[in-house]
């Protein structure tokens, strides 16, 4: 049976997914970081569950994302982790002022991620006429 904290998170996370889904279209990106003109996107380690603090994200660590861009005023991250093919993790995260939720992403677990290694890709998306524009992306690797 989960916990009450299991419960708030998964609560939040449908609410956080139902936001940005609401006014999603296809996209593009992905592969190494790229950018399209000023806008950028890097990772930012928030904590590690590890002892020691490492420059690359493992299983259960926190990360956010540094944005910059000139394209929207209201701009969203995206983080999609798969293994082995499969997508175990995909969130979404207000990077403007006044968003309400959280700006940071925690490595899992989810329901299909409950251990071990991913790849990562982190988009930094804007939402325009009713469509999704990606704007930058960066590639991340996580440990198990």
């Amino acid at each position: 049976m989960p916990s009450r904290q299991h419960l708030v998170f998964l609560i939040i996370g449908l609410f956080v997914l139902a936001v940005p889904s609401a006014f999603a279209a296809k996209g593009g990106g992905g592969g190494s970081t790229t950018s399209a003109g000023s806008s950028t996107i890097q990772l930012v380690m928030v904590s590690s569950a590890r002892a020691s603090t490492a420059a690359k994200p493992a299983y259960g660590d926190q990360v956010s994302y540094s944005v910059s861009t000139g394209r929207t005023d209201r701009p969203w991250t995206n983080t999609r982790c798969y293994q082995n093919g499969v997508l175990v993790l995909d969130d979404w995260r207000g990077m403007f002022d006044g968003y309400i939720l959280s700006q940071t992403f925690p490595l899992g677990p989810t329901q299909l991620w409950t251990g071990g290694a991913a790849s990562c890709t982190g988009r930094l998306v804007s939402f325009d006429n009713g469509g999704e524009k990606t704007l930058a992306t960066t590639s991340f690797d996580v440990a198990g």
